[in-house]
């Protein structure tokens, strides 16, 4: 809220935010976010609140954020898709007392024996108007990102949001990606997602317009774009593979395409630089860490598989299983520290495996359970994917690991083929041979029509395991 008022006396009548419903100026976000601050602590007046959301993007998400902040609540946002159960086991260990929701998503979860109010989140426009009051600003609420809730048990990472911890990473965007430099743009991220809450603000900091969409669609957005000659786009891997696909003729006023969120594939980096040149930002994070590598276009330049290096503020050691700091080219666990995480003074496993090369690049192998031992060997189901991506043949794929009587594990892949083409296995496994080692190659190989998703771009192996 304090960020949010700064905005709005540094650029009060500059658009703050225009989504499907609505067009909003700085000021009259912060405003609506006063006033309903107002009578969010008049209906609900106990003190530290524990409010979940569970919405699409949308100016009605983001006001209810910015006024429920200056409530002192604890603020928890949820995945859209996070199932039932999940929502209960989350009700149960943090005691809820109030839930509000997307009008869609309403009816599933009104039902539930939830233990506090289930509010429509639409239902907040029509509160009586109330007189503004001065609260008492003694506590400071969390906000508290769980963002695991579709293909795993929701993880909780809360931090009581800090311009100070907030500054490091946004000058490290602004070095880099020279966000001052544009006032356009086009969130298609989840706001739920700590990449989409934190453009968020890094856009409100610098007075920028915000474009929301509640569901993104790879028309929609490239209409948006090409009418609103919009600069900026921040996207999960999959949707900018989408916009490419559909009309890259639309895209001519984009300067800066910033990615996150989930793994970015090299077939979508070489898409972006044979199409739109040196554009391509992408950043890395956890939620407990927050935003901690980013690859710039440079970067990408030198390896379409690199996340390229920690930002400034940033410690990265690689381990091994003795916790151990291992050596250039050598896989092992990344472990990060950074003075906005979670725990600021302590590193954090990330859950994921990489390396540095030589010249201090980084490289992920995928993540921690994922990896495989076959025959002896160490065998990382993301390079499997990454060489059969460069199959002309094949859209998308997705490698996990499974077990096999004579080698303890082997590799399982589904392929998902482009448009009107043809495929057979031994085709495909005879093209494989001189590319992948011997364990690398896959022992079954499963075509389908379409990968499964999750909201946030990654491919849903969950599903896949049945």
């Amino acid at each position: 809220m304090t960020l949010l008022g700064w905005a709005a006396r540094n650029a009060g009548q500059r658009k703050c935010i225009i989504d499907e419903l609505e067009s909003l100026t700085y000021k009259e976000l912060y405003e609506q976010s006063q006033q309903l601050s107002a009578k969010l602590h008049i209906r609900f007046p106990k003190p530290r609140l524990k409010v979940a959301l569970i919405g699409r993007n949308s100016a009605e998400l983001l006001r209810l954020l910015f006024a429920l902040s200056r409530c002192e609540a604890n603020i928890y946002l949820l995945n859209i898709e996070i199932k039932t159960e999940q929502l209960q086991h989350l009700r149960a260990r943090f005691k809820f007392d109030l839930l509000f929701v997307d009008d869609e998503f309403f009816e599933t979860l009104a039902g539930l024996n939830f233990g506090g109010s289930t509010l429509k989140m639409s239902e907040v426009a029509s509160w009586e108007p109330v007189p503004t009051i001065r609260l008492q600003r003694a506590y400071g609420g969390q906000l508290v990102v769980l963002t695991g809730g579709s293909t795993g048990d929701p993880k909780p990472a809360a931090r009581k949001p800090s311009l100070f911890s907030f500054l490091q990473p946004f000058f490290a965007l602004l070095r880099q990606v020279q966000l001052d430099r544009y006032h356009s743009v086009y969130i298609g991220t989840p706001i739920y997602h700590g990449f989409g809450v934190a453009t968020v603000f890094a856009a409100m900091a610098l007075g920028a317009t915000l474009y929301l969409r509640r569901r993104f669609d790879a028309a929609d957005a490239c209409e948006l774009v090409a009418a609103q000659k919009i600069e900026v786009l921040t996207l999960v891997p999959l949707m900018l593979k989408r916009i490419l696909q559909y009309s890259p003729q639309h895209l001519n006023s984009v300067q800066a395409y910033l990615t996150g969120g989930a793994p970015l594939q090299p077939d979508v980096v070489l898409l972006v630089q044979e199409q739109m040149g040196a554009r391509l930002f992408n950043l890395y994070g956890t939620s407990e860490v927050g935003f901690c590598i980013m690859a710039t276009p440079q970067d990408l330049c030198y390896s379409a598989l690199t996340i390229g290096q920690p930002v400034e503020g940033v410690k990265l050691h690689i381990l091994d299983a003795q916790n151990r700091e291992l050596g250039i080219e050598k896989v092992g666990r990344l472990s990060v520290r950074a003075g906005w995480s979670v725990k600021k003074s302590a590193y954090i496993e990330t859950g994921d495996l990489g390396y540095r090369d030589a010249k201090g690049y980084i490289f992920l192998c995928g993540r921690t359970d994922d990896m495989i031992v076959s025959g002896g060997e160490n065998v990382y189901p993301i390079e499997l994917e990454n060489i059969l991506l460069q199959h002309p043949h094949i859209e998308q794929v997705a490698v996990m690991g499974i077990e096999d009587a004579d080698f303890g594990q082997r590799l399982r892949a589904f392929v998902q083929l482009k448009p009107k083409v043809d495929l057979q296995k031994n085709a495909l496994l005879a093209w494989l041979k001189g590319r992948c080692t011997r364990y690398q190659i896959p022992r079954d190989v499963v075509f389908v029509e379409e990968l499964p998703y999750t909201v946030l771009g990654k491919i849903n192996k969950n599903t896949l395991k049945g």
